[in-house]
This record gives structure tokens, sequence and C-alpha cells, in this order.
């Protein structure tokens, strides 16, 4: 799915699970993120928006399964 994963400098790993983001119920999958960018994702950026995506790739997904 990454041509040249070397690129990928910076990295997002957004568990998906069925029903709220921060359950506690088992991942079915991952949401992947990556950027050449090394400051694109960092440990003191909000998340806000992250965590909404995957809330929304997790419900639209957890209907196929």
């Amino acid at each position: 799915w990454l041509p040249d994963a070397a690129q990928v400098q910076s990295l997002a790993l957004l568990p998906l699970r069925e029903g709220a983001i921060d359950s506690t119920a088992p991942a079915f999958g991952l949401l992947v993120l990556g950027s050449p960018d090394p400051q694109r994702f960092d440990a003191t950026m909000a998340t806000d928006f992250l965590s909404r995506m995957a809330e929304l790739a997790s419900a639209a997904l957890s209907r196929l399964r």
C-alpha cells in the first residue's frame, strides 16, 4: 500500500473499533496515516480530528463486517 515506506517520517495509528473509539472493544483494524513530514504527527498535538476520522471509518467499516 506504500510504494516507498522509507519516506514515512511521521505516523499515526488509530484503532478501528465497534462503538466509541475510546471503548474497550477489541480493534478490528487500524487506520494508518503516514507523512514524509517528520513534524506532521506529534505526541503533543491534539487528536480530536484524527479520533473523529477513526470513529467515522469504524462506523462505516463495521457495517461491512
